[in-house]
């Protein structure tokens, strides 16, 4: 038997208590349990604006992000195999660029593979949820053993990759500290036509800026445009920002010599 439990921010406060028992308590061998969070950073339709990750991970449940609908499906499946052979539940970030979004996705039987890490040895008695089990006995389990075995299952399965390197000497930067003409890195749901990916990846290769770019999920842009893009974040004239950021890359690209 296995679940899915959904709910947006304020929800997620709210179930702190019974997340923390729940997955001390673990899962069962063919089990597991998804938690969905329901993200609106904006407070577009919600109470307050939030963001759930911390909230998981003081609860110590992994979060696995997905960066469009073909991923909702693939990480949803990943994460029960991953909740089953760790014994934890694993939250699943939705976002409205996703949810709220419609695409054609490739489902067939072959299109998903999920492996059993090999680099992991289980503790006597396993992992999984069990009768009588004392709270203390849950707290050592789940801090030396079940996290490691998530990040086992996440290296057996290649869900924390690298698509561009960033060198020897990759950095993340910090939009504050950058000057004009800089480079800055975000993480954005809204996916760019694949031609201009292409072309941003080479400028950062071309530049040599040492830029690592972490599974497609990060996307280049110059500070004046995103000085640019935060003035139009809060005009209420703008009220497609999906497609204020298309116009503002298109604008980048064209305006940069690659």
């Amino acid at each position: 038997m296995f679940g899915i439990w959904y709910g947006k921010g304020p929800g997620v406060d709210r179930t702190g208590d019974v997340f923390r028992h729940a997955n001390l308590a673990g899962t069962a061998d063919k089990g597991g349990v998804l938690a969905l969070m329901g993200d609106d950073h904006g407070g577009e339709s919600s109470t307050v604006c939030h963001q759930s990750e911390y909230a998981m991970m003081d609860v110590m449940i992994p979060v696995l992000n997905p960066a469009n609908l073909e991923e909702m499906v693939d990480f949803g499946l990943h994460g029960w195999a991953l909740s089953r052979f760790a014994s934890v539940w694993c939250g699943i970030k939705c976002v409205k660029d996703n949810i709220e979004s419609t695409a054609s996705v490739t489902l067939t039987p072959d299109s998903f593979h999920s492996h059993l890490p090999n680099d992991f040895e289980m503790p006597m008695g396993g992992l999984n949820i069990r009768r009588a089990d004392h709270r203390h006995d849950q707290e050592q389990r789940l801090h030396a053993h079940k996290m490691r075995a998530v990040n086992a299952y996440v290296r057996a399965n290649k869900l924390d990759r690298v698509t561009v390197s960033g060198g020897q000497t990759p950095r993340f930067g910090n939009f504050q500290d950058l000057q004009d003409g800089d480079v800055y890195i975000i993480p954005a749901q809204a996916e760019l036509p694949p031609a201009t990916d292409t072309e941003i990846l080479d400028f950062i290769l071309d530049k040599e800026l040492g830029w690592t770019v972490l599974d497609d999920w990060f996307k280049v842009w110059d500070k004046t445009t995103m000085n640019d893009l935060i003035d139009r974040q809060y005009d209420p004239n703008v009220t497609d920002l999906r497609s204020a950021f298309r116009e503002a890359v298109t604008e980048l690209i064209h305006n940069t010599e690659l």
